[in-house]
């Protein structure tokens, strides 16, 4: 027995020993319930955090679809401001040939009222030659008639 005495007491000892460090094993232990808490709250953070990165990412990537709809309806409308430039380029090269075309036709037009005011004056001269000229067939004439009248009643009386 003295050796079962002997084993309990060595025990009690031990267990004495031992009691401080389950005593810092339990607190150790309550450490880590608390750290693997706070990890997991930290993990439930951190999945919700993906959750709503993948929700930014996702709307990045409809922002990108849109942005590239975006510019290529913008790379469109250039393609068309491109061709109303080149059209509007023409139209200015047309124009002005129908200025240059407009200052001769307005040269011709004044060269045609000098001519037009010339032909008008020389018609104006030549209707009083033509005036002139049948006054002096009228006097003519008159002078004739008398001078036969003059003749005849000459020849009657002789």
């Amino acid at each position: 027995m003295e050796n079962e005495q002997l084993l309990m007491a060595l025990s009690e000892m031990m267990d004495q020993k031992l009691e401080p460090i389950h005593h810092k094993l339990d607190g150790m232990e309550s450490r880590m319930d608390h750290m693997e808490t706070r990890m997991d709250r930290m993990e439930d953070s951190m999945d919700h955090m993906k959750i709503r990165m993948d929700r930014m990412e996702d709307s990045m990537d409809h922002m990108k679809i849109r942005m590239d709809h975006m510019e290529t309806r913008m790379d469109h409308i250039e393609t068309r401001m491109d061709h109303m430039e080149d059209s509007m380029d023409h139209m200015k090269t047309r124009m002005d040939h129908m200025e240059g075309r407009m200052d001769k036709l307005e040269s011709q037009v004044s060269a045609l009222r000098a001519g037009q005011l010339e032909t008008s004056r020389d018609i104006k001269k030549l209707s009083s030659q033509i005036d002139k000229a049948n006054q002096l067939a009228l006097d003519a004439w008159g002078r004739g008639v008398e001078n036969r009248k003059w003749l005849e009643s000459e020849r009657k009386i002789i």
